[in-house]
């Protein structure tokens, strides 16, 4: 599955996991799958570790506008993203760009220590 998630409502975080190669369609889906978790707060906190190789091809910035267009999470979440691909990590600066707070503050990571500390001390999911 290109898309796992593990939801703690008592930390109020989504761990998510990206394998590429996506599509907007597979991402969609678990737009609509937290959407329709009861224990799921649009306020939650999201840490995400991308995977994968690029090789297979990417999101385009049209994708990531209509993927932030329906995004669940409202504008005080934060969003800690855990990439080592350069490509897949400039890709992720525009996604950063082009929403422009309406779903959040966006930080990009090299490792998940740094975004665990980012996100105020978040830990691995249970």
């Amino acid at each position: 599955m290109p898309v796992s998630c593990v939801l703690d409502p008592e930390q109020r975080v989504v761990h998510a996991t990206f394998a590429l190669p996506l599509t907007r369609r597979e991402v969609a889906e678990f737009q609509d799958a937290l959407r329709a978790d009861p224990r799921f707060d649009p306020s939650f906190q999201s840490l995400c570790t991308v995977t994968g190789s690029v090789r297979d091809g990417l999101l385009s910035p049209y994708d990531l506008r209509v993927l932030l267009a329906q995004c669940p999470y409202g504008p005080s979440s934060r969003h800690a993203i855990v990439v080592t691909h350069p490509v897949v990590y400039g890709l992720l600066r525009i996604l950063d760009a082009f929403a422009n707070g309406a779903v959040g503050e966006f930080g990009l990571h090299r490792d998940r220590a740094s975004a665990l500390r980012w996100l105020g001390g978040a830990t691995a999911p249970p």
